[in-house]
Order: structure tokens, then sequence, then C-alpha cells
């Protein structure tokens, strides 16, 4: 059976999470932003509302005199030099009657009914203003002595508010620009300083698995990423510490402390394999007797017994590479293993002829 490919992650972490936080910190900004700027159109009202309301109150004042002697050209003057001031889009001045007595700057929007509101200021003697969408009327009556001679009406048009409100927006879209920057840059610092530990942990469990379980990752951060870490090696330590314990199971015979059979018909095929011009031998080695070893002592005794020969041959091969073998191989000595119950087996990797 074939494993699989290695897995490639298709998104990095650090790019989700700089997206995630520029995502984050834009809607945060554009909700500040669009409140401020809320707040901000509500002050720019409240200060024409103020402004248009000065101004026809002090054009009502100056426009008394002349209304009340109709002197119409004075009145048109003034009319001209009021809509003249910034911000104010038309300025009407209306007698008793609400007959327009003059006029400056532009015609004002149908939607606005001047000649009432002047008509109710006039009747009421007293001052009327009224919002319509971003624009401000002001309407003052004008007195003369105990005597109302009509009402004068100020139009701040909607282009001063929005005008005000553009480049508010506009600084508060570069605040916003500025802001996500900032945010990406951040998260991307604290990404990468999130992800450089999991790429190392990543790094060395493919690691393991080509080296099969060897060798402990380092990580010191401080965090649950170096608790992981530690959790890993501790990990590692068992499962390699199992696997030697299943290797020497499956390999090392228990009573003699020496290579069982499985090992040893391996290291044979194994010696075998490797075999050019030399010569491999393989000898068995039965004990004689050994069952009344067993009978008469006990099988305590019995492997005693069998733990002592063992050494004996493997002490014996050992002394046999250094005479026979001068020049063999260091990873290949010569492979004392236990068969049986009493047998052992000899193998010699490689031996010369001579």
């Amino acid at each position: 059976m074939t494993e699989p490919a290695e897995h490639q992650a298709t998104h990095s972490l650090a790019t989700r999470l700089s997206g995630f936080v520029a995502c984050l910190v834009a809607v945060v900004v554009l909700v500040i932003a669009s409140a401020n700027m809320a707040a901000e159109r509500m002050e720019l009202l409240r200060g024409a509302e103020r402004h248009a309301k000065d101004l026809s109150s002090l054009g009502a004042a100056m426009a008394a005199p002349d209304l009340h002697y109709r002197e119409l050209r004075r009145l048109e003057r003034l009319a001209d030099s009021i809509s003249a001031r910034e911000g104010v889009d038309a300025v009407l001045i209306y007698d008793a009657t609400g007959q327009l007595a003059a006029s400056g700057g532009r015609a004002l929007p149908g939607r606005i009914d001047a000649v009432t509101m002047a008509t109710q200021s006039a009747q009421s003697g007293k001052p009327l203003i009224e919002r319509i969408g971003g624009a401000v009327v002001s309407t003052h009556p004008v007195r003369w002595g105990e005597n109302t001679e009509g009402a004068l009406t100020v139009y701040i048009g909607a282009s001063l508010v929005n005008h005000s409100i553009l480049m508010s927006a506009l600084r508060n879209l570069a605040l916003c620009l500025l802001a996500i920057l900032a945010g990406v840059i951040m998260a991307r610092m604290m990404a990468e300083r999130i992800t450089k530990p999991l790429r190392e942990l990543t790094d060395f469990a493919r690691k393991v698995s080509v080296k099969r379980l060897a060798g402990t990752v380092d990580i010191r951060t401080g965090d649950e990423i170096e608790t992981l870490g530690w959790a890993l090696n501790r990990m590692l330590r068992r499962i390699d510490s199992s696997m030697n314990r299943i290797q020497r199971l499956a390999f090392v015979d228990p009573v003699t402390e020496l290579p069982n059979r499985e090992r040893f018909m391996r290291e044979t095929e194994a010696a075998l394999a490797r075999l050019k011009d030399e010569v491999a031998v393989v000898a068995l080695i039965d004990i004689e007797r050994f069952r009344s070893i067993n009978e008469s002592l006990g099988p305590h005794r019995g492997d005693e017994a069998l733990a002592a020969i063992g050494e004996r041959l493997a002490f014996a091969a050992r002394a046999a590479d250094k005479v026979l073998r001068a020049n063999f191989d260091q990873d290949a000595p010569s492979v004392i293993a236990r068969l049986g119950a009493d047998e052992f087996g000899l193998l010699i990797p490689s031996l010369t002829e001579k």
C-alpha cells in the first residue's frame, strides 16, 4: 500500500489572519467614521442654523427703516450684500402683506414656501427656522417700533454642508486606509510570530516521518505552542521507547540477551547478499542433555545456564573475529543467536578461503 503524497496547505494562516484583521479594522474604522460623519453633519447643520438665524436677525434689524419707508433700492442692496456672505444662497424681504419687496442671490427651490413662512413670522412676531435636507431656511420678522413691517428670509443651501461633509468623508477615507494598512502590517507581524513556531513544528514532524522518530523540537514562545512542542517531544519519546521495546521483543531473546531466530535469519540473508569473493559460515550449536538440567535444577537455573552459555559463545565469537578475521568489517561482526530451547546459531558473515 503506497503512502499518500505529502499534504501542502493551499492557504497561508498568516494571509488568512492578515485578511481577517484587515476586514475587522476596516469594519471598525468604517463604523467609527460613519458615526463621526453623522455627528459632524448634525454639528454642521446646527452651525448653519445659527448662521442663518444670526444673518436673518441682523438683516431684519437693518431692513426695518427701509421697508417702513419703502426704500426698495436700499433693500435690494441689503439683500445682495447678505446673499454675498459665505454659504448664503438667497435672501428674500417681504412686506406685511406677503409681497416680495427685495431679493438677493438665486431663486429658492420650489419645495420651499418662503411666502408662508414670512407671513407666519410676520403675524406671530417670532422667528421661524426650518431644516430641509441639508438646507436651512431662517425667517425673522422685521419690526419698526411697535409695528411689524414684514419678514426677512435667509436661505443657506445644502452645498455648504455637503461640501464640508465631502471633505470630512475624504479625511475619514484617508484615515481608514491608513488604519487598514497599519492593521495589516501589525496582523502580518503577529501572524508571523504565531506561524513561525507552527512551521517549525511542521518541519520537525516532516523530518520525524522521514527519520523514524529521531530528534526533538525546541520551541520557546511561552504560550500554548511551546506546550504543544513539549507534548510532542514527550509523545515521541514514549513512542520511541515503545518501538525499542517492540523491536527488542521481536529480535532479542529475553533469556540470553542474544539475537533470536528471526534476527539470525535476517542477518544471514543480509550476509549472503553482501558476499563477493568471501564465504560465509553458518553453524548450529546444540546443548546436549540440557533437559536434565531443567528437570534436576529447575527452569530458573536452566535459564541461568543458557545465559552463561550464550555469554561465553558471544565472547568466543568476538575473539575469533580478531584472530580469524583480522581485517573484518566492524559493521558486520560474527553473530551468536539463540534459535530454540537449547539450540544456538553462529554466523560468520565473511571469511576468506585462506
